[in-house]
């Protein structure tokens, strides 16, 4: 028998959202995170729930622009594309490292580094790289030079950093570029030269990473401007997963990406781009946590028979309900009460049998990847689909304490019928009852769904021999949109209409597109931009667009 305990008797602050529980057992000490390397400066008022456990929407005092300084590694998506975009080839990035999950977003510029057998990639992939170009290629990147020799040297050399570095070079470094030039000069080979120094390229920091550090002459202060190609790369590389365009990198060259209304004009003019469309939508996946759906989430095969066989299926229902409620004209209120179409094929049987049909799916968290996701492997679990809600969409947060009760005893003499039933026990325990109440109530809400997200009315719960009905009433607390709920229809209706989720909103959609991991104090611009962009009805694009052209974008201040 699995132990069954619960989460925590007190809730921490952390840099999402500093609003917590204040149910009886779960006592929150609430101090603003303002931030250590965030650019806070002081202490925000900070809303509280009433005895009722109503949690007005509160707005916060605006908080200081800047945000760290960093150098942030190209993702595998943005090295293949900077790479074929530079020499016009596709490499293949199957074999490197994984990303690393900063817990969230796998973008975070604090998480992912170069390590030892990644750095090993990097090599052998500029090693083959510059092997396989031609001299025609590699004439091409020296042009005007029509063959290759050395009084190409200097064009090449110039264009080859100035494009690879996503600036202009500095003499040094076009300096230590043509000693690699003449250094593989002498061994006799023509193009051997051209084929080093573009070698020595694709494995320089300058070209794996991105940096938003600012100018030389900035470098002993605090706080600063970053440079506008810096800007560049920030707004191409985190809105199409790609280096800056030739437009891109003459509008920084002229300087026009330090000023806003600039700056907005060239955010529109991007998210306009169809290849805008691929990072909102990987955004929206990996927010609900469908890259945890993967060959390592196992379902017990006598349970869930078939589960294995309709992975892929359910993965293109979700990627097709985002591309149709999730795209730029897309909006938060349509991922969360859209209904989804009833599944044909594998997957439409796999979801109806066993059971009662399809049933009622609202929005995304209606998506089978997504209740997979949160279940386990023999059963659903109400606490880690009320902890989503929690983290994901309120931006509120609750720790595991290292004294968790174990529950197995009170499990064994209670004899629970069903997944609702042996959730319930939480209310046996007062160390226990005041989070899940927060979190279980929410998660009963999903249980006409199983562990493998197919809908049901009934549940046969482990070994009982009778079926007993499920029961999806729950209730919402510690929100400004408390209520009792019938069922997930109502969940989603009631987190449309939260400003808490809107704001949530915003910071996950800073978090992702800055890749940013630190904390996030409220009232930081680029987030009440993005939050003053969808209160009013605004769409997904409206809110990137805030999120990216506020004085964040060029503000920075060093840790």
């Amino acid at each position: 028998m699995r132990s069954f305990g619960c989460l925590t008797a007190d809730a921490v602050t952390t840099g999402w959202l500093v609003v917590f529980f204040l149910a009886p057992g779960c006592t929150a000490g609430v101090t603003n995170p303002n931030a250590v390397g965030a650019g806070g400066t002081g202490t925000q008022p900070v809303p509280t729930a009433d005895a009722q456990g109503n949690l007005p929407y509160a707005a916060p005092q605006p908080a200081q622009a800047g945000v760290p300084a960093r150098a942030w590694r190209l993702t595998h998506v943005e090295y293949r594309n900077t790479v074929k975009n530079l020499l016009g080839i596709d490499v293949d990035t199957v074999n490197f490292e994984a990303e690393t999950d900063g817990g969230l977003f796998a973008n975070f510029s604090n998480v992912n580094f170069v390590r030892v057998q990644l750095a090993s990639s990097y090599y052998d992939t500029a090693e083959q790289v510059a092997t396989s170009l031609t001299d025609a290629q590699l004439a091409s990147l020296a042009a005007p030079c029509a063959l290759l020799g050395p009084s190409c040297k200097a064009a090449f050399v110039r264009t080859v950093l100035g494009r690879a570095y996503r600036r202009p070079p500095s003499a040094e470094e076009i300096a230590e570029s043509g000693a690699t030039f003449d250094a593989a000069m002498s061994l006799g080979d023509p193009s051997l030269p051209f084929r080093a120094v573009v070698q020595e390229v694709l494995t320089s920091p300058f070209f794996l990473y991105r940096t938003e550090l600012g100018a030389v002459a900035d470098m002993a202060n605090p706080s600063f401007r970053v440079t506008n190609h810096e800007v560049a790369s920030l707004l191409s590389y985190s809105l199409l997963e790609q280096p800056p365009n030739a437009a891109l990198l003459a509008a920084a060259d002229r300087g026009e990406l330090a000023n806003l209304t600039s700056l907005k004009a060239r955010v529109d003019e991007l998210l306009a781009t169809p290849e805008a469309q691929k990072p909102l939508q990987t955004f929206l996946f990996q927010w609900l946590t469908l890259n945890h759906f993967n060959d390592d989430m196992f379902k017990f095969p006598a349970l869930y028979p078939g589960f294995d066989g309709v992975r892929a299926p359910m993965i293109e229902e979700a990627m097709t309900f985002l591309s149709v409620n999730g795209g730029m004209g897309g909006s938060i209120s349509r991922l969360l009460t859209a209904p989804v179409p009833a599944a044909a094929g594998p997957l439409g049987a796999f979801y109806t049998a066993p059971g009662a049909g399809a049933g009622t799916r609202t929005g995304w968290l209606a998506l089978g990847g997504f209740l997979s996701v949160a279940a386990h492997a023999d059963q659903s679990s109400p606490t880690l689909r009320g902890n989503f809600i929690r983290e994901r969409l309120l931006c509120q947060h609750m720790t595991v304490p290292s004294d968790i009760p174990n529950l197995t005893d009170v499990e064994a003499t209670a004899m629970p019928r069903s997944t609702r039933e042996l959730y319930e026990l939480h209310q046996k325990n007062a160390l226990c009852v005041g989070c899940h109440n927060a979190l279980d109530q929410i998660g009963f809400t999903f249980e006409d769904f199983d562990g493998a997200g197919r809908f049901r009315t009934n549940e046969l719960f482990r070994n009982q021999t009778v079926p007993v009905a499920v029961n999806t009433a729950g209730r919402l607390i510690n929100t400004d949109v408390n209520r009792p709920l019938a069922n997930h229809t109502d969940l989603a209706q009631a987190l449309a209409e939260s400003a808490w989720v809107r704001e949530c909103a915003a910071i996950q959609t800073f978090r992702y597109y800055f890749g940013h991991g630190g904390e996030v104090p409220r009232g930081l611009p680029p987030v009440m931009a993005g939050y003053q962009a969808i209160a009013g009805g605004g769409t997904l694009k409206d809110l990137v667009a805030a999120v990216m052209s506020s004085p964040s974008t060029v503000e920075r201040i060093r840790n």
